[in-house]
């Protein structure tokens, strides 16, 4: 049987471990959002790079 000061070091390490994983989950999802976002705007600036392309290959009369 665990004495009183085992269990307390006992929760708080599984509170740190806890902890870490949710500061590693938040450091994911900005992550994950980071990169929706700059693909996101990249997206409209390649389309708009490639439309000139193509109309500097086949101008119109």
């Amino acid at each position: 049987m665990m004495k009183k000061n085992e269990r307390v070091v006992k929760c708080t390490e599984v509170a740190l471990v806890l902890q870490r994983a949710v500061g590693a989950l938040l450091v994911y999802a900005l992550g994950a959002k980071s990169a929706v976002f700059l693909t996101a705007t990249a997206r409209p600036a390649l389309t708009s790079h490639v439309m000139q392309k193509l109309s500097s290959l086949n101008p119109t009369p």
